[in-house]
């Protein structure tokens, strides 16, 4: 059941079966969309005017941007704390791999990353972002819209973030197989790959020139866009790639992702095992870039491999239960 690049139909049908095995989380990921791109456009519409009145706009823009990125990232890391202490079993259930996270294998060790993460998000966060916005602001101007009486609708919305995901998993995609390159990998990509498995917080540690070269280019469709682009749609565009990171890296694979809802998306899965083996999956939303270029075949034999261990595991497993039922009954008789 695992993807082969042989031929679009088994992509397809392969792709069919990822929806299937979702099972009932299909039906809350679409909830979950359904939500996000109704009541929450309907929400921003109505308090955006109140929300933005006498604010001078390269404020507003620099602000606010600024805000929703870091706001929704810090928001995220302090929940992820009831996730990965509370262990309940129903969410662990959707746990990628059955090993200790990395504070419970080095406490002193974790301390040491988590310092190190926090002070490259602060200089990726903190410095590189608000400057880059406010240069690009000061030397070109708003280049979305600020209007206050004409508010995007819900179809432009939806529209609109679908194009930017579009241009930015091709861009995240060229970048990312570029920072793997042996001449530049141990520069700077290696950096991000000190996480061997996927945590919440790993989502943004990187080398500040990773940083621009991979995760910045999210910029370009709402640069392309250009007034046509309300600054509502942006602020939902930033949440919905903020909230792509955190999920990817969070190390569960839950089958109510939105992200996960799209045809041909990638999965938190598919991104830890590029973590912990440093090949191929390169794609952020979509897999059909690594699909046509090939660089996702290890991790679908990897798939393959592991189903077949896992079948035979439970063959195993009920061949033990009927002879050891065979040998009850046998002895049954014998009394």
């Amino acid at each position: 059941s695992s993807p082969n690049n042989q031929t679009v139909e088994k992509i397809i049908r392969n792709d069919s079966v990822r929806y299937i095995r979702k099972g009932y989380g299909l039906f809350f990921s679409i909830l979950i969309t359904l939500f996000y791109f109704t009541a929450v456009p309907v929400f921003l519409r109505s308090v955006f005017p109140v929300w933005t009145e006498g604010i001078d706009d390269v404020k507003l823009a620099l602000v606010s941007t600024w805000c929703f990125h870091v706001g929704f990232n810090f928001t995220a890391y302090c929940l992820s704390y009831f996730l990965y202490t509370s262990k309940h079993p129903f969410l662990e259930n959707y746990r990628i791999l059955d090993k200790p996270w990395p504070w419970e294998v080095d406490p002193v060790g974790w301390k040491k990353t988590l310092k190190t993460t926090g002070l490259f998000f602060l200089v990726n966060q903190c410095i590189i972002t608000p400057s880059l916005v406010y240069i690009d602001l000061k030397m070109n101007g708003i280049f979305f819209s600020t209007s206050r009486e004409h508010l995007p609708s819900t179809l432009t919305i939806i529209l609109q973030c679908f194009f930017c995901m579009l241009i930015d998993d091709f861009l995240f995609y060229w970048g990312h197989r570029l920072l793997h390159h042996p001449k530049l990998y141990p520069h700077i990509h290696k950096i991000h790959h000190r996480w061997h498995h996927t945590v919440i917080i790993s989502n943004e540690f990187s080398h500040p020139v990773e940083y621009v070269i991979a995760n910045l280019p999210a910029a370009l469709g709402p640069k392309l866009l250009g007034k046509h682009m309300h600054m509502i749609t942006l602020w939902m565009w930033i949440v919905m790639r903020v909230g792509e990171s955190l999920d990817s890296h969070c190390g569960y694979e839950f089958s109510w992702s939105p992200y996960r809802l799209l045809p041909l998306s990638g999965s938190a899965n598919y991104h830890d095992f590029h973590h912990s083996t440093n090949i191929g999956n390169y794609g952020s939303y979509f897999t059909f870039w690594d699909t046509l270029f090939k660089t996702n075949e290890v991790y679908f034999k990897y798939l393959a491999k592991h189903e077949r261990e896992l079948a035979l595991s439970q063959i195993r497993e009920q061949y033990s239960m009927v002879k050891q039922k065979v040998s009850e009954d046998m002895a049954k008789k014998t009394d």
